[in-house]
């Protein structure tokens, strides 16, 4: 079975998938999907367990750096706040690749079909339920439309790379959200507030 990409649907919600896995697994049979139910689901719990983690560490670490002004021998303590330090990076490298590897399978996972929605292989498998006004008939073979986009000039490949490369990256497109997000002034305090945020 070849891997499918559900790119013109929201993702299922990791809750749905917790909750009802064998229902994500029966859509993915009749859709014709692989089934990646399973490593989601461990993939999910690791990404959990992660983020209690390394919210437990950073505690740990914040207690730590606290009692280092007041200490009599620092050098334990700052060594030991090095330690935590290093094992958070490490485990929010290993959260970062297991939530990218989770949003990849989400991206896999189909939509649960209508109970009532006939199943079928392909389009030929279509049931019609009803049919508004007549399909217009053509004297020729109508011409796909990524032919009409190359034909009328209407695709171009350098302007769409042009405008890709020109885009934020996720960090910079998360930190302006936030100002966004964060500021209840006008349009130039929020544009000030983006700009101071992404040293410009």
């Amino acid at each position: 079975m070849k891997t499918l990409i559900n790119t013109g649907a929201i993702m299922l919600d990791i809750k749905f998938i917790r909750e009802n896995p064998d229902i994500v697994k029966n859509a993915c049979q009749v859709k014709g999907f692989d089934d990646n139910t399973d490593k989601i689901l461990e993939l999910d719990a690791r990404v959990r367990e992660l983020k209690t983690i390394t919210q437990s560490k950073t505690a740990e670490k914040n207690k730590i750096t606290r009692e280092i002004p007041t200490a009599t021998d620092k050098a334990p303590l700052i060594a030991k706040s090095k330690e935590i330090n290093a094992e958070i990076a490490n485990d929010l490298a290993e959260l970062s690749d297991k939530e990218n590897q989770l949003n990849e399978l989400l991206h896999c996972t189909p939509q649960i079909p209508s109970a009532d929605a006939p199943i079928g292989r392909d389009d030929s498998d279509n049931v019609e339920v009803r049919r508004v006004g007549t399909p217009r008939e053509f004297d020729f073979t109508p011409r796909p439309q990524w032919e009409l986009l190359e034909m009328n000039n209407w695709y171009k490949p350098e302007k769409i790379a042009s405008i890709c490369a020109n885009q934020k990256s996720p960090e910079e497109f998360r930190c302006a959200c936030q100002v966004m997000i964060d500021n209840s002034g006008n349009l130039a305090d929020t544009q000030k507030q983006i700009d101071e945020q992404l040293g410009r």
